[in-house]
């Protein structure tokens, strides 16, 4: 008897103690969301801070505009993933806001525009969701009254950005890549290649038996890919891994951002996996060919592992365009554009900047 009384004061006081670590903990995360929230604040006369949803293709697409002057030229930005929202976390691109006015699209299946429309999968194309970017574009370029926008694409974002810029080249003034894609295979090789020689070199027997299982580089099977990348995570750049590192806890502790967003995020991101995995095993920027329709700049982090450096450079040397250049960030990997943004932000005004004055209409 005496032994089953003290069970319930111990299981009693472990309720207790995991109740007041979940209101701590929600504490926490309430004071940083206000806390965060200053910081985010546009005082400006001719500043803006707006979000909308826009209809486009039958679906409301979830989009966020910021900017110290809205009269600056307008980045338009293409996440990656598939899903990888930046919106919820406006602060990776704070330090654009200065120079430009930066737009964030939840693409479809992605963010809040997949809490508005749980489509199934069978909607994630992308042929249709080129669509849905120039559509929205276009609704950006009369909300704001300018006549074109400089499409930032990252990672899975290049693709899609990319294909919208050959779509409907009049909307853009640039298009800028970043952790940019050539070809899914090509990517594979030279990752394991690198891991192969990374392992080699510091005489880790455990990769190597690992990497001589999967018989060459995975890039047929996404399954055998992600256990590559699982073993292979400490290969990734520095400034990614501190990236990885805490990369839940600002999504948790965005401003106005409620534990709902977060987890429709995360079904969004599975969703768009699963559908989109056909689309990136069989990714091929080269197949549009080298002549680009606008001018075509690179900011690229000159250690990114996930889409290696190399592919990069020599897709940039290939490419005709009325403009072009390439601009490696020392150090920067993958997310170079959130771990190096005041650099990010410093190529894009000396080599995008420019082009959108020459740009501009009389």
């Amino acid at each position: 008897m005496r032994f089953r009384k003290l069970v319930k004061k111990l299981a009693l006081g472990v309720l207790v103690l995991v109740g007041a670590g979940i209101i701590a903990a929600a504490g926490y995360r309430s004071y940083r969301q206000h806390q965060l929230a200053d910081t985010l604040v546009i005082s400006s006369a001719n500043g803006i801070d707006e979000q909308h949803f826009v209809e486009a293709n039958g679906i409301e697409h979830w989009v966020t505009i910021r900017g110290l002057d809205r009269r600056n030229p307008v980045i338009f930005f293409v996440h990656g993933g598939p899903a990888e929202i930046v919106s919820f976390v406006p602060s990776a691109t704070q330090a654009l806001e200065r120079d430009f006015t930066v737009v964030h699209w939840d693409q479809r299946g992605a963010g809040r525009t997949f809490s508005r429309n749980p489509k199934p999968p069978a909607d994630l194309t992308l042929a249709q969701m080129t669509d849905d970017g120039i559509k929205v574009v276009e609704w950006v370029t009369r909300h704001l009254g300018q006549p074109q926008v400089i499409l930032v694409g990252h990672s899975w974002g290049s693709i899609l950005g990319e294909h919208m810029v050959f779509a409907r080249p009049g909307l853009f003034a640039a298009y800028v890549g970043t952790g940019q894609v050539v070809g899914w295979k090509a990517q594979v090789e030279v990752q394991y290649a690198d891991s192969l020689a990374r392992a080699r070199a510091d005489g880790d027997s455990d990769v190597l038996t690992a990497l001589t299982k999967f018989g060459g580089p995975p890039s047929t099977d996404i399954s055998k890919y992600r256990e590559f990348r699982a073993v292979t995570f400490r290969d990734n750049a520095p400034a990614d891994l501190e990236f990885f590192s805490r990369q839940a806890s600002d999504l948790l502790t965005a401003p106005g951002v409620s534990l709902a967003d977060v987890w429709n995020a995360l079904q969004g991101a599975r969703a768009s996996m699963a559908a989109l995995t056909p689309t990136l095993l069989t990714a091929d920027l080269t197949e549009l060919g080298y002549d680009f329709p606008v001018p075509f700049v690179v900011i690229q982090g000159d250690s990114d592992r996930i889409t290696p450096t190399s592919l990069a450079v020599d897709y940039v040397n290939r490419i005709n365009a009325p403009a072009k250049a390439l601009v490696q960030i020392p150090d920067g990997g993958h997310y170079a554009f959130v771990t190096h943004a005041n650099q990010f932000r410093d190529a894009l005004v000396s080599k995008v900047l420019p082009l959108t004055r020459r740009a501009a209409p009389p």
